[in-house]
């Protein structure tokens, strides 16, 4: 008769064992990543005769593929370029001087917080 009981309390003992691994193993896959850190500043040009500025972010400043956006708040428009693969990037915009620009990145389904510049 033991030896009958046996093997069902090492495929329990098993059963448990995988589920506890697997438990593990699904919490790993859930927790949170660190964010991507917003694009550094870029260097803003004077509104040209066209009413656009140009942004320019050097190497670096993006992560390397990233898309980033650069927001018009008060246009409530904006566009997006992708970061080459040494980080820099840029984009041109209407705004006139004195706008407040927000520029993000985004990579994967990661999004970044916004840096804020004006137009000078």
């Amino acid at each position: 008769m033991l030896l009958a009981g046996t093997p069902v309390v090492d495929r329990r003992r098993a059963l448990r064992s995988f589920l506890a691994v697997f438990a593990v193993g699904v919490a790993g896959c859930l927790a949170p990543t660190l964010p991507i850190p917003p694009p550094s500043a870029p260097d803003v040009s004077a509104v040209d005769a066209d009413g656009n500025v140009h942004l320019t972010g050097g190497r670096g400043s993006a992560q390397p593929g990233a898309y980033v956006t650069v927001w018009n708040l008060r246009l409530d428009r904006g566009r997006t370029s992708r970061a080459a693969a040494d980080g820099s990037w840029s984009e041109t915009i209407p705004a006139q001087s004195k706008d407040v620009l927000y520029i993000w990145q985004e990579s994967g389904n990661d999004r970044s917080d916004s840096v804020d510049v004006k137009v000078p």
